[in-house]
């Protein structure tokens, strides 16, 4: 019997998700990508196509992000074109009242936001990759954060390609959420 009141009562258990939340697709240019910021129960994230808030919910970089059967990656990640949207979009939500969630948790109820509005489906598995090994040519502006002041990393597509701006960031940070084909180290 006390198993059977366990499973019954696992059954009604649901995720951690928000209270209410609005998803709008940018459509009058991207000013940032990838901005995240949260207090208390709000949490906003701007500037995040699908991809990113894939990697953002899962805590996972974005070369361990696959498409599906049938998807091509100009779905995710269209070019821009005069009159075409970029599935960028801006998101701000409530969590649960009176709380006050870690990013952990937030990224759990942005999980249950996808599954729910997207329609998002997952699953892992385990791939053998090539990866990128970033070093230091003696040219680099790249400084050590003595962790003083607060980590603020914005990313931007510019004709060249991607352009991040971070301050007090740690360098694993700062690359995260950079779009190429396999990983950085």
């Amino acid at each position: 019997l006390a198993a059977g009141v366990l499973c019954a009562s696992l059954a009604f258990a649901q995720s951690p998700a928000f209270e209410v939340a609005s998803i709008r697709e940018i459509t009058d240019g991207v000013r940032v990508m990838g901005d995240f910021e949260s207090s208390g129960n709000r949490v906003h994230y701007q500037g995040f196509g699908i991809q990113m808030l894939v990697t953002e919910a899962w805590n996972v970089r974005g070369d361990q992000v696959a498409l599906g059967p049938g998807l091509s990656m100009e779905a995710v990640l269209p070019r821009l074109e005069p009159g075409r949207s970029a599935r960028i979009y801006e998101i701000t939500a409530l969590g649960p009242e009176g709380t006050s969630p870690t990013r952990d948790e937030f990224r759990v109820m942005l999980q249950s936001l996808m599954r729910e509005r997207f329609k998002l489906a997952t699953h892992r598995e385990t791939r053998d990759r090539q990866v990128y090994v970033l070093t230091a040519d003696g040219r680099s502006r790249l400084k050590a954060s003595n962790g003083e002041g607060t980590c603020k990393a914005n990313y931007s597509r510019v004709p060249e390609g991607q352009k991040v701006v971070a301050t007090h960031c740690p360098l694993d940070m700062a690359v995260h959420n950079l779009f190429v084909d396999r990983p950085i180290l």
